[in-house]
């Protein structure tokens, strides 16, 4: 789609950077990616999994000095993360209250 201005008027940029300054630091964009993966991953995120995207964010974000870079390149990571693509199914150790409640959102809204 054409957009009249960058970045769109959309419900994500409202939600998630409409408060950014245009000149912020890489630390601004992963707290950005910290609060959406929480999301995104149905549940806490540790550090450690956080790292890989403040990777691919910081190195976007070194290229052209632009905080939306690096938040597209760390989203884009998330997004093609197996922890977000997959659920997991079969023999393994007890669920957390978040593969619960995950389990009965697929239930209630047969996906």
């Amino acid at each position: 789609p054409v957009y009249d201005s960058w970045p769109p008027d959309t419900p994500f940029y409202k939600t998630y950077c409409e408060d950014i300054d245009t000149s912020a630091d890489d630390k601004a964009c992963q707290t950005i990616l910290k609060k959406l993966a929480r999301k995104l991953f149905r549940g806490p995120v540790s550090n450690a999994e956080m790292q890989r995207f403040y990777k691919l964010s910081m190195k976007a974000f070194a290229q052209d000095q632009s905080i939306f870079s690096g938040l597209q390149a760390g989203i884009r990571g998330m997004l093609c993360s197996p922890k977000f693509l997959f659920k997991q199914e079969g023999e393994f150790e007890s669920l957390d209250d978040y593969a619960i409640a995950a389990r009965m959102s697929y239930f209630l809204w047969n996906s």
